[in-house]
């Protein structure tokens, strides 16, 4: 891979890290229910950082499975589900409790929480998905596309990366329970 595209991100305090391979399917900030919903619950844990941006969405950088690995910490890994049966869960560093990166189970992409990224590299949204959930009286802003749902690219660009993957959808045990 090349060193150039590969970045690690790390939980607040450091312990917990993984290395990004290769470049990102795309960066996209989200603004649906869900999101704002458990960005709230993890913001609310002791010392955890912010989540949700200053426009209510939550950045992400979405990587391929099988292009992010641990370097350290993966024992502090603890899932949150919104509800038991969620196929979605935030995986979460317990020794910070810093969010670390969004996995949807039938997925073959992880959602890299962008603020995981050190600040020289974290990189630009290009794209802002499900605005149909935009609470009121926030805006987008207008440096990206803008998506009620998901864009006709975006999901072109999943399904790329999943093309390239052969089709499939590698498990990662790294997750060693639930937050709650």
């Amino acid at each position: 891979m090349n060193p150039e595209l590969s970045h690690t991100v790390s939980c607040t305090c450091g312990t917990t890290r993984f290395v990004c391979d290769g470049p990102p399917i795309i960066v996209t900030e989200c603004y649906c229910d869900s999101c704002r919903k458990a960005a709230a619950i993890l913001e609310a844990l002791p010392g955890a950082p912010k989540v949700l941006e200053p426009s209510s969405g939550t950045w992400f950088v979405l990587h391929r499975k099988d292009r992010l690995r641990p370097i350290s910490g993966t024992e502090y890994l603890r899932e949150h589900r919104l509800t038991p049966e969620s196929s979605t869960r935030r995986i979460v560093a317990t020794c910070c409790n810093a969010p670390m990166f969004l996995d949807f189970a039938q997925g073959h992409w992880f959602s890299v929480y962008a603020r995981r990224y050190p600040p020289d590299s974290v990189p630009a949204i290009e794209e802002r998905t499900m605005l149909r959930d935009m609470p009121e009286g926030f805006s987008p802003p207008l440096d990206a596309r803008n998506a009620s749902r998901w864009s006709i690219g975006f999901m072109a660009r999943l399904f790329w990366a999943w093309a390239r993957m052969g089709f499939r959808t590698p498990k990662q045990d790294w997750v060693k329970g639930s937050l709650e």
